[in-house]
């Protein structure tokens, strides 16, 4: 009897471990949540997720994302701008612990965590030539708080927080664009009270020719390029646009890597100030909101859509009974 009741714990044991070994431990989001996205299936294209024909993308390259996947966060959304993919989570705003407050607005805090972590992923990029990643990652985090601080009514919550966390899933080259666009939908899936929709877009420069949303073998050539000819461009520019004033877009955030020249920094401002950039990116967020509050339950959508085709002098009452307008 007592090997027989041995025998079962062990069993009991092994069965435990190999459930711990399949569904590794991460410290942000729940085993179910983030390790299904990284699986197989986020590359494939689902009836649920938000885009458009790839042949409508005529200046950056496709964009998919999928928003409300996460349950705890007010906001989240799967976010694909080409084969880089970000995961994004807003929650506010919401209490924060008293040391953060701030007595005149809300304050913002974002966390960006990278794919490869640790001291191998630290020695390839030094050794490549390329930007410490613990300075990167805090770059990422500082560009998205002073673009957030900008947009949100931070002043409608006082004494209260934003707290954004991005996840990097899969870097195809522009993961500073891609986390701007991610948390810009983020916010709107959240319902936050945003002053205007902005949007992000990098474009790589390299001698006369500019590159649209560079993939990540474009950006390695021109950052090959970098410090060998003093006399031609060789850099990113990063733009961070809204279109606060009608339909010309205004420039918020600008942010360079690598050297550009004045005519071609020239060249790159008429490109992104022409609106064709924003407006094709806007479309698609504007896309994305639609669809998600068209699908989503107990939003009152098709209980707005009922009071339209309603009679004009006709209002419903409380108890469901029509009266007119003199209340008979």
């Amino acid at each position: 009897m007592e090997s027989a009741a041995s025998e079962k714990h062990e069993e009991g044991e092994e069965e435990q471990q190999q459930d711990e070994d399949e569904t590794p431990y991460c410290p942000f989001f729940s085993n179910s949540e983030l390790f299904a996205f990284m699986t197989k299936e986020r590359f494939l294209r689902e009836e649920e997720i938000a885009g458009v024909d790839e042949s409508s993308f005529q200046f950056v390259r496709p964009m998919r994302a999928k928003l409300s996947i996460l349950e705890n966060p007010h906001g989240s959304v799967r976010f694909w701008q080409g084969l880089t993919c970000v995961i994004a989570a807003v929650y506010g705003p919401s209490d924060v612990r008293m040391s953060k407050e701030l007595p005149h607005r809300a304050a913002v805090d974002v966390l960006f965590r990278p794919k490869v972590t640790g001291s191998g992923n630290m020695s390839a990029m030094l050794a490549a030539g390329l930007m410490d990643p613990l300075m990167e990652e805090r770059a990422i985090e500082q560009t998205v708080v002073g673009i957030l601080e900008s947009v949100i009514h931070l002043e409608d919550h006082v004494q209260a927080g934003f707290n954004v966390i991005l996840h990097e899933i899969e870097n195809d080259g522009c993961l500073v664009s891609a986390c701007v666009n991610a948390t810009v939908l983020a916010l709107l899936s959240a319902g936050c009270s945003l002053r205007n929709v902005v949007c992000a877009v990098t474009l790589g420069v390299s001698g006369d020719s500019v590159v649209v949303d560079p993939c990540a073998k474009q950006i390695q050539d021109i950052q090959k390029s970098m410090g060998k000819d003093a006399c031609k461009s060789n850099g990113l520019l990063t733009f961070v646009l809204t279109n606060s004033h009608g339909f010309v877009p205004q420039i918020l955030h600008v942010s360079c890597k690598g050297r550009v020249l004045p005519s071609e920094l020239k060249t790159c401002y008429k490109l992104v100030c022409s609106g064709k950039i924003v407006q094709e990116v806007v479309r698609f967020f504007y896309l994305c909101i639609s669809k998600d509050l068209k699908y989503s339950e107990g939003n009152g959508v098709e209980k707005i859509e009922e009071q339209v085709e309603m009679e004009p002098g006709e209002v419903e009452s409380s108890s469901g009974d029509e009266v007119d307008e003199d209340g008979e």
